[in-house]
C-alpha cells in the first residue's frame, strides 16, 4: 500500500527548516555571550580620559593648574606627570583603579598669555604593561 505524503498530519518542510535554523541562531548567540563573557576579562585595555584640565592665568602670579583623570581601562594605572608646554607637574605616583577618578591642581609661576592654545600631556604606567600617555589641548584662560 503505497502512502499519500500530501495527506499525513504534521508540519511543512518550510515550516521545519526556518525553526532549526532559528534554534541554531539562537543557540549560537548563547554560545558567543558565554564566550565573549568568559574571554573579556583576558583582554587587557590600559586607557584613560582627561576630563578637565584647565591653567588659570591670574593677574599676579601664582598661576593655577588642575587636572581630573578617569581611568577608562580594565586595568589599574599610576600616573606620574602632568605636562603643561615645558611645565612638569608632579602627579606623585597616583593609583587609579577602572573607572575611579582624581583631581589633582598646583601653582605655577609661569603666565602663559590667556586665549592660547597649550598641550597638556598626562603620563603614567599601566599594571603590567608598561608607559601610557595621553595629551589634550586646553585654552589658557585669565
Amino acid at each position: 500500500m503505497r502512502r499519500d505524503l500530501n495527506k499525513e498530519a504534521g508540519i511543512s518542510r518550510l515550516l521545519a527548516e526556518v525553526i532549526m535554523a532559528v534554534v541554531v541562531i539562537a543557540i549560537a548567540a548563547l554560545v558567543f555571550t558565554y564566550g565573549r563573557g568568559m574571554f573579556g576579562a583576558l583582554s587587557r585595555n590600559a586607557d584613560f580620559e582627561v576630563t578637565d584640565a584647565n591653567y588659570f592665568v591670574n593677574t599676579q602670579p601664582p598661576h593655577v593648574f588642575s587636572v581630573a583623570v578617569k581611568c577608562t581601562g580594565n586595568v589599574k594605572i599610576t600616573l606620574q606627570t602632568a605636562t603643561v608646554g615645558d611645565q612638569n607637574f608632579d602627579l606623585g605616583g597616583v593609583s587609579l583603579d577602572p573607572g575611579s577618578i582624581t583631581g589633582r591642581s598646583w601653582t605655577s609661576q609661569v603666565r602663559i598669555e590667556p586665549g592660547s592654545k597649550v598641550t597638556v600631556r598626562i603620563a603614567g604606567t599601566a599594571e603590567g604593561m608598561g608607559a601610557i600617555e595621553k595629551a589634550v589641548q586646553i585654552v589658557v584662560q585669565g
